[in-house]
């Protein structure tokens, strides 16, 4: 008579499958995190300008404003990235001549050089 000792679980690969959905899933999940508060980033935020002031607010449930009083603007600069660059967006940086060098930072915004050159021509 021989013994015969066996002691074993389901191979790995047999569970390809539930791996596979589960890491999907998860991909799945934080993809729509991410996209969540890209949306929610961008509609916390919101450039402004007219003839009196240039204002940026931001956040969706604590306000922060930033305004400048468009007589005592002094510089506008443009920043852009290589990213930035390549997907047609930048920043302005606007600076007021008094009260301290105050700024206000335009993000991400679309075609920023044609509101920089709006803006320069209003400092003319």
């Amino acid at each position: 008579m021989t013994n015969i000792s066996y002691d074993a679980q389901p191979a790995w690969r047999a569970y390809w499958l539930p791996f596979f959905l589960g890491i999907a899933t998860l991909i799945l999940t934080i993809g729509v995190l991410i996209i969540l508060w890209a949306v929610f980033d961008r509609r916390g935020k919101r450039y402004t300008v007219n003839e009196q002031k240039a204002e940026a607010c931001k956040g969706m449930t604590v306000k922060t404003v930033q305004s400048i009083q468009l007589k005592d603007l002094h510089k506008v600069e443009l920043t852009q990235t290589v990213r930035q660059k390549m997907i047609g967006v930048g920043n302005l940086v606007l600076s007021a001549k008094e009260g301290g060098g105050a700024e206000v930072v335009f993000q991400d915004i679309s075609k920023p050089a044609v509101l920089k050159k709006q803006l320069e021509q209003f400092l003319d």
